[in-house]
């Protein structure tokens, strides 16, 4: 049975979740959200960006913040609830960030205490050294975010760019939106504050760290089916963008 977050009696409590296929609709919650992918990959979006939340990696998501999540296959989760009177929060607004052994451990440790629990004893300072923790896990931020178009016309130029990552240009998705590349490239500015090639790049390099959260899927394919002529040039402008190497990447996920 799915539990109401925000009636919950607990102060800051922890769940362990399993989905099969993730489909939130847009909400909010009244409390601090610290996001952990144990394995499978999910995106989640907000009114500014859409966010890719790798195996692995965690994500800050402040109390009050509308977003949707999703997944294209199993994921498993811990999070963590705060209410904001617990303790101060990460500044931050959202922030995808890698974690560290630690961070890992007090995240499946603090699972024990559920939504009817006491936060008390040993549950106050678990949950206490997370919360205050999380103000330099936020710090690792990683390039996982894409921005969301205002317009229907960019929302469907920027849809048909991932669904195409191995054939899109900035003509081909004007001709698919039906407005000239000038036009379509104005759009970009306006909505995003970014330019075409920035979002492509990104584009790509999201994609990327989801298809290789698949170890069934070989870099190989992964640099193909992105576009790149080679792994070696995939390889490069992946290090570029992620810090690390592809297999790097995998191997972390």
């Amino acid at each position: 049975m799915a539990v109401n977050v925000d009636l919950a009696s607990a102060a800051a409590f922890g769940l362990a979740e399993v989905h099969v296929d993730l489909c939130a609709p847009m909400h909010a919650h009244s409390r601090h959200q610290l996001l952990f992918a144990v394995s499978g990959a999910m995106r989640f979006t907000t009114p500014r960006a859409t966010y890719l939340l790798p195996p692995q990696r965690a994500a800050w998501i402040p109390a009050g913040m509308p977003h949707s999540a999703q997944s294209r296959g199993p994921v498993a989760l811990r999070t963590l609830y705060f209410q904001p009177a617990f303790g101060p929060a990460p500044a931050h607004e959202v922030v995808v960030f890698g974690v560290t052994p630690l961070c890992r451990e007090l995240l499946d440790l603090a699972t024990r205490w559920g939504p009817d629990s006491t936060t008390t004893g040993l549950a106050a300072h678990v949950m206490s050294a997370a919360l205050g923790l999380a103000h330099e896990w936020v710090n690792g931020a990683l390039p996982c975010a894409l921005p969301r178009a205002r317009s229907e016309t960019l929302a469907r130029a920027m849809s048909w760019a991932l669904a195409n990552p191995a054939v899109a240009t900035l003509p081909g998705a004007a001709a698919h939106v039906g407005v000239s590349p000038r036009t379509l490239a104005r759009r970009f500015e306006a909505e995003t504050g970014a330019g075409w090639r920035s979002f492509f790049t990104a584009a790509r390099m999201t994609l990327a760290m989801e298809w290789l959260a698949d170890p069934e899927r070989p870099v190989t394919h992964v640099a193909l089916d992105l576009g790149y002529e080679s792994p070696a040039a995939f390889s490069h402008a992946f290090g570029r963008f992620a810090g690390c190497s592809p297999s790097a990447w995998r191997a972390a996920s």
